[in-house]
């Protein structure tokens, strides 16, 4: 077990009272110390430090708890020791939880809490929106605690087409959980499988078009063999005398007109109608209709060229119609519109497709479900461009520029160049990355580092409480770092462990047991308190002793931290004496010195007695030198006692000490 009394600082000789109760309260004090520093024979009641229990392998260098727990007893503070971890608050309320989902991933995020003694935060998970009493065992249909997580951020692995309810609460480090954000969880669900829906649009298109082509090739061989068997021959009529009725059918799937026929001069005008009905035994009436009309106007205000056409079932009380237009038209001040569309109901523009060109400004109109573009590769088809369901679907794309208001990328992304981001970027990992900037901020738990270059810090790390990017809260100082580096080059650390290549301990400063060093070469060494082989000095004020009396001188304390290295003490006492009444063969005075180590001034390390004194030296100064050696001394510092006794006469005295340690 360590020597506890290394741990302690000197606080002076032990003082004389004239009163008997002052005397005993500071013998008691004086006794108990003595106990807890381990210096009597009562070793059982000497105190542990902490000390003791790293040397036993209880708590690491960082003062933790080796058995595991994170509680940190001992650490850094603005006097270089001192609590480090303020005593946890309660915990507070998340705030700005949310989330977003990709794919197979779910990422739930809140601002960073701002009490003293976050532990971690709580990540609650239902496919419902009810949280439970959030105690176990869990009923069924409550939430359930999927992960704890010292950031503010947990990244959830799920399927694809997934949704669920989120819920956080935090626990500081004694355990005491607070409230959760929300009695309603944050509900989020992950994009589904981008291949199942490229295969499934894939898929869908491909059967459409298959029916499409069948049926439309139905359709042509029908119509044509009609034609062949019924003789079919169209009659050409010129009218212009139903202008009313032929501009009522052509209005349909377009309504523009430049000016009104009725001032064009020539019209020419092509009527088409078939029609067909039947009534079935309950009186239904079923019919089809075609109605095709082409025409043509000139005149001095200008020139349209055109055709529509309507196609109309009538079946079950439902009507379905399809409509076809073609116009081109030149006004008088020579602008002119092409237009061709295909719409299904006529009026209601509800789906469909159109051209457009006014002027040589062209737009192609879809209104539809579903739409597919097929490439046709080594004879088969394949859909590389659709929408379905609201969502357009590519295959593979080149884009010179988009943009975007929400981009999910399933597996990767490659950038050539920059990725400029105007606002925040949050990532769960970042790999390979070179950042650059003003500023940058980690935080894991209660842990902070911040990497922010000022007049003064360049980098500090210490407790959240103190440096948090999310509440705002800038406390940095080098009282309240765990580590630090000031803008020119200065380290600030609580502790420091060097080894070697072979992990050998080289150099150890904890700030408890001072600094260890295995081996140093140095120019010029300066050393705190003359610890190596140097001499201190230390005098005393004269002191009166009365005829036949006695009286004792103390030296300073004189530093020798043999307790980190023993060393040997050479101390050299110079005694002056005055004798300062009449002269006899009682003029003589004895003279013990006596070593003490300057804790408690209990132990006598070494001792000596001379005794001098002449008739005829009244009223003149004589010096007596004493010399003591101690080897191999194991104290932190030492003071000299001596006694003055004299043998009749008065005298006063004085003394000089010069102590000289040696550490090899």
């Amino acid at each position: 077990m360590a020597n506890n009394r290394k741990a302690f600082l000197g606080v002076g000789g032990k003082p004389k009272f004239s009163q008997p109760d002052q005397q005993r309260h500071i013998d008691s004090v004086s006794k108990n110390i003595a106990i807890l520093t381990g210096q009597t024979k009562n070793t059982k009641d000497r105190a542990v430090l902490v000390r003791d229990l790293m040397e036993f392998g209880l708590l690491d260098a960082r003062g933790r708890f080796t058995g595991g727990g994170g509680t940190t007893i001992v650490g850094g503070g603005s006097n270089g020791g001192g609590i480090v971890n303020p005593n946890p608050e309660a915990p507070t309320k998340p705030i700005n939880v949310r989330a977003s989902a990709a794919f197979t991933t779910i990422m739930v995020q809140w601002d960073f809490p701002n009490y003293a003694g976050h532990k971690h935060a709580e990540i609650w998970r239902n496919t419902i929106d009810a949280i439970g009493d959030m105690t176990d065992p869990r009923e069924e249909g409550e939430a359930a605690l999927v992960a704890t997580v010292a950031g503010s951020m947990y990244m959830d692995n799920v399927l694809p087409e997934t949704g669920y309810y989120y819920w956080v609460r935090f626990v500081n480090d004694d355990g005491l959980a607070g409230p959760v954000h929300s009695p309603s969880g944050v509900y989020v669900e992950t994009l589904p499988d981008i291949n199942a829906v490229i295969e499934d649009f894939q898929a869908e298109s491909l059967a459409t078009l298959e029916g499409f082509q069948e049926s439309f090739t139905s359709q042509i061989d029908a119509m044509n063999q009609i034609m062949e068997d019924f003789n079919f021959a169209e009659k050409t009529t010129l009218i212009n005398s139903h202008g009313e009725e032929i501009e009522a059918l052509a209005t349909g799937l377009f309504e523009q007109v430049v000016v009104t026929e009725n001032n064009y001069e020539n019209w020419a005008v092509q009527l088409y109608s078939l029609q067909s009905s039947f009534l079935d035994e309950e009186d239904n009436l079923s019919s089809a209709l075609i109605n095709k009309m082409a025409q043509v106007l000139t005149g001095t205000n200008g020139i349209i060229a055109g055709e529509i056409a309507t196609y109309n079932v009538q079946y079950g009380g439902n009507t379905y119609t399809l409509a076809e237009g073609i116009k081109v038209s030149v006004d008088i001040n020579g602008e002119y519109t092409k237009q061709w569309g295909v719409q299904t109901d006529l009026g209601n523009l509800q789906h469909g497709v159109g051209f457009v060109d006014n002027n040589g400004k062209t737009t192609f109109m879809v209104s539809t479900d579903n739409f597919a573009v097929f490439n046709p590769v080594n004879g088969e088809w394949e859909a590389i461009f659709g929408v379905r369901d609201g969502r357009v679907v590519i295959t593979d794309a080149v884009i010179g520029s988009a943009i975007l208001e929400t981009l999910a990328v399933q597996f990767s992304a490659v950038f050539e160049n920059e990725v400029l981001v105007n606002g925040e970027l949050t990532a769960w990992k970042l790999k390979g990355a070179q950042i650059t900037g003003n500023a940058l901020w980690m935080v894991n738990g209660n842990h902070s580092l911040a990497v922010h270059p000022d007049d003064y810090l360049a980098l500090w790390y210490g407790e959240a409480v103190y440096y948090n990017v999310e509440t705002d809260t800038d406390e940095r100082s080098l009282g309240n770092a765990k580590f630090a580096l000031t803008n020119d080059g200065k380290v600030i650390a609580r502790g420091l462990e060097l080894y070697d290549y072979d992990n050998n301990l080289l150099m150890d400063v904890n700030g408890l047991n001072g600094a260890y060093i295995k081996n140093l070469t140095v120019d010029t060494l300066k050393i705190r308190n003359n610890a190596v082989t140097v001499k201190s000095y230390s005098e005393t004020d004269p002191v009166n002793v009365a005829k036949g009396g006695s009286a004792v001188m103390w030296s300073a304390s004189h530093y020798h931290d043999g307790e980190v290295v023993k060393g040997n003490l050479l101390v050299d006492v110079v005694i002056e004496a005055v004798r300062t009444t009449g002269g006899s063969p009682d003029d003589q005075i004895t003279f013990t010195v006596e070593v003490y180590e300057s804790s408690f001034y209990q132990n006598v390390l070494a001792s000596k007695t001379v005794t001098t004194g002449w008739p005829e030296n009244g009223g003149i100064s004589f010096f007596t030198p004493v010399t003591i050696f101690i080897p191999e001394l194991a104290e932190e510092s030492i003071r000299v006692k001596v006694t003055g006794v004299s043998a009749g006469e008065a005298h006063t005295i004085s003394m000089s000490t010069v102590v000289q340690s040696a550490k090899r």
